[in-house]
């Protein structure tokens, strides 16, 4: 009846929004109880089933029934968590000012207007229930790139132009360039017809030609925008592109924006000129040209992201392919495999107006820790919250029964699958550790607030994440932290903030020389602890089966902190040193299954026909060959590159891909992919561009590779190229 209704009015119950609820008792209709009962913030057919494996058909509902039983037990649970909105939450007011704020008021009164060296202030972060928003958009202000590769040096021959930038051409003299287009040094006058080209006077177009012409392109959606064409390998724009969001039923509510798995995409390529011309006795006086892109790298940002933490600064590693055709990289590679120089992008990326989230949930929940332990943990965490409130620190966790326990129970040796386990420990370990990190980066990523309902975080088991195939941050670092324990690593959990996620979780490992290094179990990659660009640029906490420290020191940065965990200046300890460690609740033992490989065989097959059907469509109108022979070319490539991920081979070791380069003009890409999604597939290849190339006598190829690894999970790799024949 009418205490119903209230009782429902008063903790905001998600399936009341955009609902209208009777006042007399009489008019709440028995269905309409029930509908309230039966909520279910995703229905069946809203789960993304890309993250569940649905390439192999035979462990895919088994897979998603008990991802759906987790779900739905974790709600059940959490549903007393659901909470009436606080005054803070509702009632937005200026604070009343003190004396301290009235004095901060008065400097700001009398400081320049136009200081030199302005700072960029913090606004506040939208409250739940408080913005009524109907448009939004997302800003993202490119302002430089460094260190992107340069074009190889073009092939010396009468037949071959080298493709000069259009900024480049605009900016040189007409004679200079009639000198570059008929292979004439500085100086020389005009060609006589007997006169043949010489490739010893090619150096100024080599030179010239080398220089890329980048520009950035953003998507999001339907709707892309891109930065004007600059010049070299570290460009300068400072440009702002704007895109418009519109979520689905252009409903802002807090639910249905964590239902958007939309994801900005920002590319960088390189615009080259094609010559057109076909007579060569008129490139003295007429210019042919036509515009082309080629992808350098690119790096993608959820949604889910950039709404939770709502702005994104900082300079962020692109991803670029393992085998880059035309084009050179200069980076010096350190020995454990990170790079110095690595190519990076700096952006600043906001959501604007800022986009309010679902309030997070009340830490009221039942627990089997001991109260004593848990009031000590509570008292450690508001002291620690209070010096440091932008640190990602944590003490218990929310398991899939709703209970809070302590994050060491987590942590314990694990054993990983026995094909990734080195044949020599003491002089494989290293690439072990590379290979496991790998794998775990191969299991889908599907965040909790898409898993579960608002800002509830979630910690599953080792066991339970394998047999869901899908976790977080969390949940993939636990189970590479325990992998690294089993081969008799000093590791750690780590909890901070990375560039772009934020909140993040690493693994932190001790070398043999007494060095650290941190490992992403999301991406597969790993960094020394004083690498330049390293994402993760706060750390919160670490956590061990022994205990948790929390950062004390002045400083959160991964390259200026101690992790010396016994120095109490720097580092702030949960438990007693002589406490007996609480007992884990992982399993001892993890099983695994071999991978079928005729499922592995037919889904590269889909794969294949899945691209091409893709790229027919994508380029309608115009003729698309294919060149088998290249394909098996590129097929052969594929194999190399999974096993050598660490180091991926260059094109010189390949003869038969150099003799087909030596006689076409060719560019492609080799992309990787963690996990079996049609519509990632399709779009990732798509955004490269290699479809816009409207040479008449363009061929294509296309290689496909999956690489099973055991508990169905798979690496995917796709080779796209075109190529254009120089002798036509």
């Amino acid at each position: 009846g009418m205490r119903e209704g209230a009782d429902i009015c008063i903790v905001q119950h998600p399936g009341l929004m955009n609902k209208s609820i009777p006042l007399a008792p009489e008019a709440i209709s028995a269905s309409f109880w029930k509908s309230i009962q039966d909520y279910k913030p995703f229905k069946d057919y809203d789960l993304p089933t890309a993250h569940f494996g649905d390439f192999f058909r035979t462990r895919v509902q088994e897979q998603k029934k008990f991802f759906l039983d987790l779900r739905e037990k974790v709600l059940s649970r959490l549903h007393s968590g659901l909470h009436s909105p606080s005054l803070d939450e509702v009632v937005t007011c200026d604070i009343v000012p003190n004396i301290g704020a009235l004095t901060k008021s008065l400097g700001d009164f009398l400081s320049p207007r136009q200081p030199l060296k302005p700072r960029r202030r913090s606004r506040r972060k939208a409250k739940p229930l408080n913005v009524q928003v109907t448009s939004a958009e997302i800003a993202v202000r490119v302002i430089r790139a460094g260190n992107l590769p340069v074009r190889s040096p073009p092939q010396a021959t009468p037949n071959r132009i080298a493709d000069l930038s259009r900024s480049q051409r605009l900016s040189r003299p007409f004679s200079a360039v009639r000198r570059d287009f008929l292979f004439l040094p500085e100086g020389t006058g005009d060609p006589t017809p007997t006169e043949p080209p010489q490739t010893a006077v090619v150096e100024p177009l080599e030179q010239e030609s080398r220089a890329i012409c980048p520009f950035v392109e953003v998507s999001f959606g339907s709707e892309s925008k891109r930065t004007t064409t600059a010049c070299g390998s570290n460009p300068f724009w400072n440009e702002e592109l704007v895109l418009p969001f519109i979520p689905p039923d252009n409903d802002f509510s807090p639910a249905s924006l964590q239902k958007v798995t939309d994801v900005l995409h920002i590319s960088v390529f390189d615009e080259i000129l094609i010559n057109t011309l076909k007579d060569d006795r008129q490139r003295g006086t007429n210019f042919h040209h036509r515009v082309e892109r080629r992808w350098i790298g690119s790096f993608t940002i959820p949604f889910y992201t950039l709404h939770s933490i709502q702005r994104i600064e900082g300079c962020l590693v692109l991803d670029l392919p393992s085998l880059m055709l035309g084009y050179d990289l200069h980076t010096h590679t350190l020995p454990a495999g990170a790079t110095l120089n690595s190519p990076h992008i700096q952006v600043f990326i906001t959501l604007e107006p800022p986009l309010s989230t679902l309030p997070p949930l009340v830490d009221h929940f039942d627990s089997i820790e001991d109260p004593h332990l848990l009031k000590h943990a509570h008292t450690w965490l508001k002291s620690q919250q209070e010096a440091y409130p932008t640190r990602n620190v944590s003490t218990t966790a929310l398991d899939m029964y709703g209970n809070r326990i302590f994050l060491t129970r987590y942590i314990t040796p694990q054993n990983p699958p026995q094909q990734l386990l080195p044949a020599n420990t003491a002089e494989n370990v290293f690439h072990s550790m590379e290979l496991l990190t790998r794998y775990v980066s191969h299991i889908p990523f599907i965040p909790d607030t898409i898993t579960f309902l608002g800002s509830c975080d979630i910690w599953t088991s080792s066991e339970q994440f394998l047999r869901m195939l899908a976790g977080d941050e969390e949940e993939h670092a636990i189970l590479l932290c325990n992998y690294f324990l089993h081969l008799g690593q000093r590791a750690w959990l780590v909890l901070g903030h990375a560039l772009p996620e934020g909140p993040t979780a690493y693994v932190l490992t001790e070398d043999a020389g007494g060095g650290h290094r941190l490992w992403n179990p999301c991406t597969g990659k790993h960094y020394g602890q004083y690498d330049p660009y390293s994402p993760l640029w706060s750390v919160g906490c670490v956590v061990s089966e022994q205990n948790i420290w929390a950062n004390i020191q002045p400083y959160e940065d991964a390259s200026r902190i101690s992790f010396d965990l016994n120095n109490s200046a720097h580092w702030r300890q949960l438990f007693s040193p002589d406490m007996e460690p609480l007992q884990t609740i992982q399993l001892g033992t993890l099983q695994y299954t071999e991978t079928n490989a005729q499922e592995t065989l037919a889904l590269r097959e889909r794969i294949d026909r899945n691209v091409r059907d893709h790229m027919i469509s994508l380029r309608s109108g115009l003729v698309t060959r294919w060149n088998r022979h290249c394909a098996r070319i590129l097929q052969s490539i594929l194999p190399g590159l999974e096993e050598q991920f660490s180091s991926p081979p260059n094109v010189e070791q390949h003869a038969e891909l150099r003799e087909i380069m030596d006689s076409h003009k060719m560019f492609g890409y080799p992309l990787h992919f963690g996990s079996y999604d049609a519509t990632r597939i399709a779009h990732t290849v798509e955004k490269t561009g290699i479809h816009l190339c409207e040479d008449e006598s363009v061929e294509y190829s296309l290689a496909v590779y999956v690489h099973a690894y055991p508990n169905d999970i798979i690496s995917i790799w796709v080779f796209i190229a075109a190529l254009t024949n120089m002798r036509v």
